[in-house]
């Protein structure tokens, strides 16, 4: 899963050109592909807070470089229009994730559920850290077969 969503990050396009998927009569998937999106463009703001840069070589950097790279300025990324257009669930979508202590959230109250999922009444387990849609990409190359 780490190599999908790396590949996105060095992809030279911005997050906010990912082409609308299209609803096709199935709100879910195009709910989950949203909030999917939400979470790569967290992730990448996040790793741009931590001084990396999408532009920088596909390289390991010494100090100096990565130095250089980091007082670059940010470049922050931002949704897709199309992800306004997918609409809250009528019903909860339930996404099993499991906590570290195998442990499922519930309810769309549980401070464990995922915000960026919430919005469209989905209930997913929250990530945090710079790295937050890495467990859902393989997830979502699934959805996108369909």
């Amino acid at each position: 899963m780490r190599n999908e969503l790396e590949m996105f990050w060095w992809a030279r396009w911005p997050v906010s050109s990912i082409p609308d998927p299209g609803e096709d009569g199935d709100p879910e998937r195009y709910a989950v592909l949203a909030c999917i999106t939400a979470l790569i463009v967290e992730s990448f703001n996040e790793r741009n807070k931590l001084g990396l840069r999408r532009a920088e070589p596909h390289s390991i950097l010494s100090l100096e470089e990565q130095l250089a790279w980091a007082a670059t300025p940010e470049v922050r990324e931002t949704e897709p229009a199309w992800t306004s257009n997918a609409r809250p669930l009528s019903r909860v979508l339930y996404i099993p994730t499991g906590d570290d202590n195998g442990e499922e959230i519930t309810n769309l109250e549980d401070p464990k559920a995922c915000p960026a999922f919430k919005k469209k009444n989905i209930l997913a387990g929250n990530i945090s850290g710079p790295l937050p849609a890495i467990f859902l990409v393989n997830f979502a190359a699934e959805i996108v077969k369909r």
